[in-house]
């Protein structure tokens, strides 16, 4: 009897430390997948707000770019049309003074031929 209590008595001994390391191993096993899913949670969490902070910024960058091609455009046609004003300003201001002036030669023209004619009718005349 010896013998088969002793069979029979380290059965014992071997499940119950295989079902200690599977219970252990089960525990330890939980913690560390919880563990490895809280770290997994916070990366990606962390990784989404640095995706979202990021899109932020280039929206923000590519808004702050088109406004300042959009000022820089319209500072460029301001400064066309001020220069196309001024041209057209100076050569209607050219055209005034030109026809001015021809006026006024006209005009001289005009008295200088009234008094070679009114010189010669009076040479002629006093003969």
């Amino acid at each position: 009897m010896l013998g088969s209590s002793t069979i029979y008595a380290s059965g014992i001994p071997q499940n119950s430390l295989s079902k200690w390391y599977g219970q252990s191993f089960q525990k330890e096993g939980e913690k560390k997948r919880n563990i490895v899913s809280t770290d997994i949670t916070e990366t990606f969490g962390e990784a989404s707000s640095f995706i979202m902070e990021s899109i932020h910024s280039f929206d923000s960058a590519i808004e702050n770019f088109g406004d300042n091609q959009k000022k820089e455009a319209q500072a460029s046609i301001q400064r066309y049309q001020s220069d196309k004003r001024s041209e057209l300003e100076q050569t209607v201001s050219d055209l005034q003074n030109n026809s001015f002036d021809n006026y006024v030669e006209n005009v001289k023209l005009d008295g200088e031929i009234d008094s070679e004619i009114h010189n010669i009718l009076t040479e002629v005349f006093s003969h």
